[in-house]
């Protein structure tokens, strides 16, 4: 499974982001590569936030001067297909590794910033 973020907005304690996971490859240069388009926001807290476990993730980010929580909820889930003749993974399959990367992407957003992020 190829998991790709496209797009990423952070900023003021959140954010949104795309993720795409790819089908095969078109078979000539006119056809469209199918993909799985995932949409998610996210928010930060300084104290662990309630959170639905059934549609959003909770991480904890690994940041040296605090320990803030970072809620990761999934706005389509399951989402949509585009092609619904492909076998697209379940969302158990990937929300842990796109959670993950942003959570990392964020880490370094914040660890490279003066500003203060946390709700």
């Amino acid at each position: 499974m190829k998991l790709k973020v496209v797009q990423l907005n952070f900023g003021y304690g959140g954010g949104s982001a795309s993720a795409y996971i790819y089908g095969p490859e078109p078979t000539n240069v006119f056809d469209r590569r199918p993909h799985l388009a995932i949409h998610i926001n996210f928010t930060l807290h300084r104290d662990r936030p309630d959170f639905e476990s059934a549609t959003q993730d909770l991480v904890t980010l690994p940041i040296d001067t605090a320990t803030p929580f970072l809620c990761v909820g999934f706005l389509s889930d399951p989402p949509m297909h585009a092609d619904r003749d492909l076998s697209w993974p379940h969302p158990s399959e990937y929300r842990d590794n796109l959670t993950q990367a942003i959570a990392k992407m964020v880490s370094v957003a914040i660890q490279t910033s003066d500003a203060d992020y946390c709700a």
